[in-house]
């Protein structure tokens, strides 16, 4: 019978003993850049004429941290936010609101400044580690 192999590592230096943890603190630091950024392009969207008469939908609009890994920007109005969205069709008046889409176009910005944002704080994350 072959005898198993144990292999044991030991780790020294200041790049080990880091106080702290660089990579987790720039991935947190990243997701709420991202979901406030997102919160404020909703919001930006959210005009006179443009979803918004009073004011109360906009004030719905809020981002949440979930767990470490994930936030979200939601609405606590989910029907309006529903039919504002994604819009509904009326075919007995004759009369189509296709939504504002606001949700989604904050998402294809966000997108598009994420690596941006991350790249921001992982450079910092790394600075750090060396």
């Amino acid at each position: 019978m072959p005898r198993a192999i144990t292999i044991s590592t030991k780790v020294s230096g200041p790049f080990f003993e880091l106080q702290g943890e660089p990579l987790k603190d720039a991935m947190r630091a990243t997701i709420h850049d991202l979901i406030r950024e997102g919160e404020a392009k909703v919001e930006q969207q959210l005009y006179p004429g443009h979803g918004v008469r009073t004011g109360e939908f906009k004030s719905t609009i809020h981002d949440r941290i979930v767990h470490s890994a994930l936030g979200v920007v939601l609405s606590d109005n989910s029907v309006k936010g529903k039919v504002l969205e994604r819009g509904r069709y009326w075919s007995s008046t004759g009369h189509r609101f296709k939504g504002y889409a606001m949700f989604r176009k904050a998402a294809q910005h966000l997108r598009k400044i994420a690596n941006e944002i991350a790249g921001k704080h992982y450079k910092r994350a790394v600075k750090r580690l060396t």
